[in-house]
């Protein structure tokens, strides 16, 4: 199965420069509940990722925030559809802690409790924030312009403009769900020799690269003289890492955080 990672305020319930504080107050936006569960039925694993200083700043509880939870996981239940993880920062801004967005911590725990590489993972949010973590971490971002979205769009209208975005999650979930098939499944990829992740994940890749390497011998023993002493290298890649800058960026920065605390 696929995951996709959501931010919760602003994305998947209405947000409040105040902030949600209760169950009363946690309100989903028109649509969201209906695209979580979509997606569910899709074949996507559901994760929050979410800050919630509101916690370190005494403005509620855990328990609080755990009744905000079972209300939306209450109300997902009926569409039947499940959210397999909620991570979320308790921290203040001021405590310096390595899990706040924008910094990558709270989704290299996701990625660590749900076994799961988070290079090309779709992740929503409505905030620049949530554009940078998903980018430390190699998922692919998208914005939507519910919550602090359009904020996000006037202010970081350049670097943006190459981030997908769409209205609300509705929106946003018909095109990850077109563009995660399109990854998995279509696209041969450069650091698995060519190969789609679906064939490697079902074991398809070995036979295909096994394939490749039979013909290109074949080849060259007909035209000889056209070819050099060596051909592509066709054996299998045992250990995969599709983003190796970003993933050594988004450890330097959680050290640097390390020491800073």
């Amino acid at each position: 199965m696929k995951l996709i990672i959501l931010d919760r305020d602003g994305v998947i319930n209405q947000d409040s420069d105040a902030y949600i504080k209760s169950e009363e107050e946690w309100i989903p936006i028109p649509g969201s509940l209906d695209a979580m569960a979509r997606l569910y039925h899709g074949g996507f694993r559901l994760a929050i990722a979410s800050n919630q200083s509101g916690l370190g700043r005494g403005l509620f509880t855990i328990d609080d925030l755990n009744a905000m939870h079972r209300k939306m996981t209450r109300e997902l239940s009926v569409q039947g559809a499940q959210v397999e993880g909620i991570f979320f920062c308790p921290h203040a801004p001021e405590v310096g802690c390595s899990c706040r967005k924008p910094l990558p911590g709270l989704l290299l725990e996701v990625a660590s409790r749900l076994q799961v590489d988070l290079n090309g993972v779709p992740c929503v949010g409505d905030s620049w924030r949530d554009i940078e973590a998903a980018q430390a971490v190699g998922g692919m971002p998208i914005l939507v312009r519910t919550g602090k979205g359009d904020l996000a769009l006037s202010s970081h209208a350049e670097a943006l403009a190459r981030i997908a975005c769409f209205a609300d999650l509705a929106a946003a979930r018909e095109w990850a769900h077109r563009f995660v098939h399109w990854y998995n499944h279509d696209h041969r990829h450069s650091g698995i020799r060519y190969v789609s992740p679906a064939q490697r994940h079902e074991g398809l890749d070995r036979p295909i690269l096994a394939g490749r390497h039979a013909l290109y011998l074949a080849a060259r023993e007909r035209h000889p003289r056209r070819w050099s002493p060596h051909t592509r290298n066709w054996s299998p890649i045992e250990f995969v890492t599709l983003n190796p800058e970003r993933e050594a960026a988004a450890g330097n920065v959680l050290n640097k955080s390390a020491q800073a605390a």
